[in-house]
């Protein structure tokens, strides 16, 4: 059954309006907090299909990644909640295996940037890793495709997720700036949170997270032009972590 066929990156649909009791659920699954899995998965969701990517551009990677789509098409569940209830962390870890040629040294460098546990890291990402092989065969369930297009569809999704995480930047960076021009008073900032922490919304996740990076690169590399550049593009920054894994 089809299970991922709205509209929107599977980061929306996990964790944004669309069926939050799945990504709940999920951080249940894996006992870790909700915000945190979160957190994990605006990284480590795009990293997961990078790396499935660039295996597939090998005969013997895209024919075990097909025969892998074939095995999660077929699950069975009435909603993304339920099929979350049913996640597999050893199932997961079977994915990560797949995917990183190490994906202990993986989950250790994306808990760096995250400023995590690595035991959490890697739980999350174990935990989520079925998610995205289903998201991607229910993609996929369509009239037959050939190897290339499996190929063109899962760089499609990688795509989109990322875009939807510039999209989320954006949002955040005219926010800040509207907050700015309007100058609130000190008595307005005393009595109002942050929204990044007030609404607990996914926007404001991946803002905390894109703070994290760009604080990293800061310190790691605190040339100002550099600094200046991030800060025009805060959204490319996910890309720019992903490729460094590679």
């Amino acid at each position: 059954m089809a299970l991922f066929n709205q509209n929107g990156s599977l980061l929306d649909i996990l964790f944004g309006s669309q069926d939050q009791g799945a990504g709940k659920t999920l951080a249940s699954q894996a006992n870790i907090d909700q915000a945190d899995l979160a957190k994990i998965a605006a990284v480590g969701l795009p990293l997961l299909l990078s790396a499935l990517n660039r295996n597939n551009q090998s005969k013997e990677g895209l024919d075990s990644f097909t025969e892998a789509l074939g095995n999660h098409r077929n699950q069975e569940a009435q909603s993304v909640e339920e099929l979350a209830q049913k996640a597999d962390p050893k199932d997961g870890e079977k994915i990560l295996g797949h995917a990183f040629k190490d994906q202990d040294s993986v989950a250790d460098r994306l808990a760096r940037s995250l400023n995590m546990n690595p035991n959490t890291v890697k739980m999350g990402l174990a935990i989520l890793a079925p998610m995205v092989l289903k998201y991607l065969a229910d993609r996929q369930s369509g009239p037959s495709m050939d190897q290339s297009q499996v190929e063109q569809d899962t760089k499609s999704a990688e795509d989109e997720l990322l875009e939807a995480i510039r999209k989320y930047a954006n949002s955040q960076n005219n926010q800040t700036s509207q907050g700015q021009a309007s100058q609130p008073t000190q008595a307005d900032q005393n009595n109002q949170a942050p929204a990044t922490n007030q609404d607990g919304g996914l926007g404001g996740i991946i803002g905390d997270v894109l703070d994290r990076l760009q604080n990293n690169q800061a310190s790691a590399q605190p040339d100002q032009t550099q600094a200046s550049n991030q800060e025009e593009d805060r959204g490319g920054l996910v890309g720019q972590i992903i490729r460094s894994f590679f």
